[in-house]
């Protein structure tokens, strides 16, 4: 693939995964070629400033992502690669189009419904942030499952 985003989405699965000093970095695409916004990076998260939040929307949002805590055994991994409740919740309030979030070997993806994203969606995964700050994908999917939504694993750079 030659396209900007399988440039980026590579860049990222192959860096910055020490579970110590973890730093997300974030890119907002208009297509698969066409960068819009280099997000700054922040420890526990990507930090958009107010006058960007226009930039976000109905555009790609991809980042890098912890596969989860410190303490979880490296064979026991896999379940932690996940979007996060906050990253839902805050693609919804800015009407992102795709939410990526990258490992070093795959993409989970969630697109936005041809029709919006659901009704109430945003203020419910903005609460599970907060009462469930640290959760697996299949706590993730569980949430989506009631919106009709699903998660989808695909390789680097895939739209």
């Amino acid at each position: 693939m030659d396209t900007e985003l399988y440039r980026i989405e590579s860049e990222l699965s192959e860096k910055f995964w020490d579970t110590i000093d973890f730093i997300e970095y974030g890119f907002v695409l208009e297509d698969e070629n066409k960068v819009v916004l280099d997000i700054r990076p922040g420890t526990g998260g990507c930090c958009v400033a107010r006058h960007e939040h226009s930039l976000l929307k109905d555009n790609i949002i991809t980042h890098n992502h912890l596969d989860g805590p410190p303490w979880v055994k490296p064979e026991d991994r896999d379940i932690w690669k996940s979007i996060s409740f906050q990253d839902i919740a805050t693609g919804a309030n800015l009407e992102v189009r795709e939410i990526r979030a990258v490992f070093p070997d795959h993409v989970i993806r969630l697109q936005r419904p041809e029709n919006g994203w659901p009704e109430g969606i945003r203020e419910h995964m903005s609460r599970m942030a907060w009462a469930m700050p640290c959760h697996n994908r299949e706590d993730v999917q569980k949430e989506l499952s009631a919106f009709g939504l699903q998660m989808e694993k695909v390789k680097i750079g895939e739209i």
